[in-house]
């Protein structure tokens, strides 16, 4: 074979060995992709380091209204960061939360996961009229009301817990044996050789810990720690995974703090207050960089197990709490809305009758009582820190009119709206 025809080869297994890692590469980001969006429940966003988006087939777009695109937002965003090895957390002058994590692989920078939008609070009508004035841009308030309603609230904790989580899921997914074999420097025959039978055994155990865990997290939901404890019984079905988890004790961390959030996760679908579980959740972190040993690892996640799995069974035990509580909730992420029990019974799929009794026992307060004064609530905060007319406040708290509005206001507070207007404004 002639030089030239030798470099021709050489040159065409270069390309073919470039595709190869190029392709598995973009099956793991879009992989990754996934499952943070099935962790966080929002969108996920990869951003390589041309700025090209290389997923979008699992999340829904979530631009904020008036912003051309999802990329050029992002992009626009995060023009300003510099490449770091861990979360960080970035808030838009339209007050979204976004986390950004870069892929960093043997010291080459491939992109950038971006998750969110998330909010910390519940933006009221004013607040918003004011970000979005200092645009100066013509909006419907109403679509960016709608659009707000949309954008998962979690506290700046929660935030910054997922931040961790998702860096730990990522780390985990791209320094995993066999795929870490895609981003090595050896020649495409060396990593023929080096994908042996040990690693279809492997697959095989990751299978059958995949489907154990599955399990478990079916048991932490439903409350079942009855069930845990005759499973891991089995302690091959339960530990089979583990095999795959002989690196450091950093990786084995790594590996219980990402499992302990599906736990999690699992423990809110099933009725826990995600306040609460947010916390929980940062208590196991810390309680994970606390152990030494493998050994003490794997008890831990027993342990929380069986914790959430009882306080999940707990919940149930106490009735509809959840309900009347995400009731509530509802009510004042929709407070400028016409709320009818009806509507609020069909939007959490129970009986309205039902769900009156249950609030009325559960607060001592009807419904329509609680919603009323709520609005009348959010109209007296409105009142002191603008200017609007009552007509308009009438009109924005949908009421059936501003005569309407001022009966029940003062059903409330044993004045008008234009004495309250009168006497906070003399003040």
């Amino acid at each position: 074979m002639s030089t030239h025809s030798r470099k021709i080869k050489n040159c065409l297994i270069i390309i073919l060995f470039a595709a190869k890692m190029n392709e598995a590469i973009l099956s793991l980001i879009n992989e990754v992709c996934l499952k943070i969006h099935e962790l966080v429940k929002s969108q996920v966003v990869f951003l390589d380091k041309n700025n090209n988006r290389l997923n979008g087939k699992y999340t829904s777009n979530m631009t904020p209204p008036y912003k051309e695109n999802t990329t050029n937002y992002l992009i626009d965003l995060f023009k300003d960061t510099s490449i770091q090895n861990r979360p960080l957390i970035i808030c838009s002058k339209e007050g979204l939360y976004y986390l950004g994590i870069d892929l960093l692989l043997h010291n080459v920078h491939y992109g950038k996961y971006i998750i969110g939008p998330f909010v910390t609070k519940t933006y009221k009508r004013i607040e918003i009229i004011s970000m979005y004035d200092k645009n100066n841009e013509i909006y419907d308030i109403d679509l960016i009301m709608n659009y707000y309603k949309c954008v998962k609230k979690i506290s700046y904790e929660a935030i910054c817990t997922y931040g961790t989580l998702c860096k730990n899921m990522i780390n985990e997914y791209f320094d995993n044996e066999e795929n870490t074999l895609f981003f090595q420097t050896n020649t495409a025959f060396e990593m023929q050789l080096i994908r042996n039978e040990d690693i279809i055994n492997q697959k095989e155990y990751l299978h059958n810990g995949y489907n154990s865990d599955k399990i478990m997290i079916e048991c932490v939901k439903n409350g079942y720690p009855g069930e845990i404890k005759r499973f891991i019984q089995d302690y091959w079905t339960y530990t089979g995974r583990r095999e795959l988890l002989k690196g450091t004790l950093r990786d084995r961390k790594n590996f219980t703090i990402s499992y302990l959030a599906m736990l999690v996760q699992a423990a809110i679908e099933g009725g826990m207050d995600y306040e609460y579980a947010s916390n929980l959740n940062l208590k196991y972190i810390s309680l994970v960089e606390k152990k030494t040993t493998s050994i003490e690892l794997e008890k831990l996640e027993l342990d929380v197990l069986y914790d959430l799995s009882k306080q999940v069974r707990a919940l149930k035990r106490q009735g509809n709490t959840k309900l009347i509580r995400d009731c509530k909730d509802y009510i004042m992420e929709n407070i400028s809305l016409n709320l009818k029990v009806q509507f609020i019974a069909s939007y959490f799929d129970v009986d309205s009758k039902y769900l009156s009794r249950r609030f009325k026992a559960e607060t001592n307060e009807t419904i329509k009582n609680y919603i009323n004064r709520k609005k009348i609530e959010e109209a007296k905060r409105i009142m002191q820190s603008s200017n609007i007319s009552l007509i308009d406040l009438a009109a924005n708290l949908s009421f059936h009119d501003q005569s309407h509005f001022t009966k029940i206001f003062k059903e409330f507070t044993g004045e008008t709206p234009k004495q309250y207007y009168k006497r906070i404004k003399s003040k």
